[in-house]
């Protein structure tokens, strides 16, 4: 399967680091090919590194902007440079089968919500899911439903995104993934 991760190019202030980088030697000793951000740095760096250290295919979009600032990181299988941000999430978009999402900022958050939405119209029936690292995305979703008890978001577009903090669980959610009726 081929899923592309959203995640921080900073490493946090946490263990994140060490279990981005278990994370990306999970999948690729199951043989999923990783699509990210192609950065060296941050949690991005940490998953890039556990799928090489594995010999895992890893493959890297990058925009030119953020080729220095990221480190765009020419040990991956495959690293492609776009001209916008834009490009970069359209190919991470139509490249993959999943989305998985780790502990990140505001770019995390962006990339997942922009999925998220175009799920909830039927762009796409792809999983999203999120690996809660430390309950790192607890209060998030915490938010997200109070959005939904406030009557802006539909149940079961709530419910639609996978939320595990165990490997194994997380990838059986997302082989066992149904996607809801979309909204129109």
């Amino acid at each position: 399967m081929r899923v592309t991760i959203f995640c921080g190019s900073s490493s946090g202030n946490s263990e994140f680091y060490a279990i981005a980088k278990e994370f990306g030697s999970f999948l690729a000793r199951r043989k999923h090919t990783v699509i990210y951000g192609g950065g060296a740095v941050g949690i991005m760096g940490g998953v890039a590194s556990g799928v090489l250290e594995e010999n895992g295919e890893i493959i890297g979009i990058i925009p030119e902007l953020l080729y220095d600032k990221e480190m765009g990181n020419e040990a991956v299988s495959n690293l492609i440079t776009v001209k916008t941000m834009h490009e970069r999430k359209a190919l991470m978009s139509d490249m993959c089968e999943a989305f998985i999402t780790l502990p990140g900022g505001l770019g995390t958050f962006e990339e997942v919500f922009e999925v998220w939405t175009h799920a909830q119209l039927g762009y796409h029936e792809k999983p999203i899911a999120f690996l809660n690292i430390n309950g790192f995305y607890d209060k998030l979703f915490d938010f997200v439903k109070f959005a939904s008890d406030s009557g802006f978001i539909g149940k079961k577009f709530l419910d639609m995104v996978i939320i595990k903090d165990d490997f194994d669980e997380l990838l059986k959610a997302i082989e066992n993934y149904k996607a809801p009726k979309a909204k129109y």
